[in-house]
């Protein structure tokens, strides 16, 4: 059953691993109608089909949110997978950038204020041109700078609830959590990556989406990014949990 013109409204928050390091030629196809892009930096006039690289124009380098390397990402498998479960397309809307703490997504710094002003943009495009926002969410995909930095766990929570608080009084419902996988050479991420786990059990407002990237070290193509294989599968799993939570009210166990 399609909807109309009913759309659930999604910012794609983090660092690379978000942005795209993969081939956009062997991205999943998002069909036409499916899913959408809003270019709230370069083109916030019109809404695009949306293809790989997703985001690739959207780079304001007054925010720092200024990622110039993204090839191909999770988010077109993502969409498509959402779709096919909610009969609903996604409004992607571009805010992430490469090699990013929590520190740098801070609710006081600029490039939050970026992602805000972002999804505001975009809610008025909608409503100005008839379309009804069923749904208000983000996805993140972070912490491996953390990791790598040696963050506590629970100082991890701790920053990333104080993002989603922010988030959620712009108008956010829910944050679906991409888990972070490893370094295809070490460790050192298990702490973050138990982090995310408890702080979506914790937070009624955060649902782990994907824990795919965790298991992936096979689909690497350097040592802290993923194929286009790897991101196609994990947006995927992602996106048929979303529309599961969505229909059912049931975070995925």
């Amino acid at each position: 059953m399609k909807m109309g013109n009913t759309v659930d409204l999604v910012l794609f928050m983090g660092q690379s691993n978000m942005s795209g390091r993969g081939n956009a030629a062997e991205s999943v196809v998002c069909q036409s109608g499916h899913g959408y892009e809003f270019r709230a930096v370069s083109d916030p006039a019109r809404l695009y089909d949306l293809v790989e690289p997703f985001g690739v124009n959207e780079r304001n380098p007054e925010s720092g949110v200024d990622d110039r390397l993204m090839t191909g990402s999770m988010v077109s498998a993502l969409c498509e997978a959402y779709f096919s479960l909610t009969q609903v397309p996604i409004v992607a809307v571009s805010c992430s950038m490469g090699g990013t703490d929590t520190d740098f997504w801070r609710p006081d710094k600029p490039p939050i204020q970026d992602a805000i002003g972002r999804l505001k943009k975009a809610g008025l495009f909608l409503a100005q041109n008839g379309y009804t926002v069923r749904h208000r969410f983000m996805v993140w995909c972070q912490g491996e700078q953390d990791g790598g930095a040696g963050l506590p766990g629970e100082e991890y929570i701790a920053r990333f609830n104080a993002i989603l608080d922010r988030m959620k009084s712009a108008g956010i419902e829910t944050c679906f959590v991409i888990q972070i996988g490893h370094r295809r050479d070490a460790d050192d991420f298990d702490e973050i990556i138990a982090a995310q786990e408890k702080l979506c059990r914790e937070n009624p407002d955060a649902v782990l989406a994907s824990i795919k990237f965790a298991g992936m070290r096979d689909l690497m193509k350097d040592r802290s990014h993923f194929t286009q294989t790897g991101y196609n599968i994990t947006g995927t799993d992602a996106g048929l949990n979303m529309a599961r939570f969505v229909l059912t009210g049931h975070k995925p166990l």
